[in-house]
């Protein structure tokens, strides 16, 4: 199968200094892009819908999840949990273009967390450090009517270079993973489809642009 070039996202500067990650209805989510993801083997549509958006402050990267949910199956409670085997989103980020070594975080329906950095010789093999934490990471989960809501901050100083430069291109992937009430109903999703239903394919990671409107 042959996929598209990977996706561009464009990521607005938000003049704000403190951030509440508890409501959904704050205007700062208004009128930004939205990455939707799709299935991330075939990049067809899949049957429940999932979108991202992101900004970015002096200080810290927030990324917000919207997703259709029709059952939830998360039953782990421990930081670092496999809670990939469950419902989650997902987020992979490589801040220094090198795809051999990025960063993963994990949230499920009830906001535990995962993290690790992971190191990938585009071989196959794939190694994670789960000792590494991401420092002062917030985030919450909002059940909004038929719909789950994941809102994050991660501050920059978790990254090498620490706050980017307007023009500065993150290679970073959007997932989601919904584990089905039926067989064969999960569902594996990626704003960048991989072309196999493996998440861990940096080669496809997209292109965030580091972006300000306001100057």
């Amino acid at each position: 199968m042959s996929l598209p070039p990977v996706p561009i996202y464009f990521c607005h500067f938000r003049d704000v200094s403190e951030m509440r990650i508890d409501s959904v209805k704050q205007d700062v989510w208004r009128d930004l892009p939205h990455a939707v993801l799709k299935d991330c083997a075939t990049g067809q549509k899949p049957r429940l819908s999932t979108t991202a958006r992101a900004f970015w402050t002096r200080h810290s990267l927030f990324i917000r999840f919207d997703c259709e949910d029709d059952s939830v199956v998360a039953t782990m409670t421990r930081h670092d949990d496999p809670i990939y085997e469950e419902d989650v989103v997902e987020v992979f980020i490589s801040e220094t273009g090198n795809i051999e070594t990025y960063k993963e975080f994990e949230q499920s329906p009830f906001n535990v967390r995962f993290d690790a950095l992971v190191f990938n010789d585009l071989q196959g093999n794939v190694r994670l450090d789960k000792t590494w934490n991401a420092q002062d990471w917030r985030s919450n989960a909002i059940t909004k009517g038929e719909n789950r809501v994941y809102v994050w901050e991660l501050p920059f100083s978790n990254f090498a270079g620490g706050t980017p430069e307007v023009g500065t291109v993150w290679r970073i992937n959007f997932y989601r993973v919904d584990r089905g009430t039926a067989v064969n109903d999960d569902l594996y999703l990626a704003w960048s489809p991989t072309g196999e239903q493996n998440f861990h394919i940096p080669q496809r990671f997209g292109m965030v642009f580091f972006v300000n409107l306001l100057t």
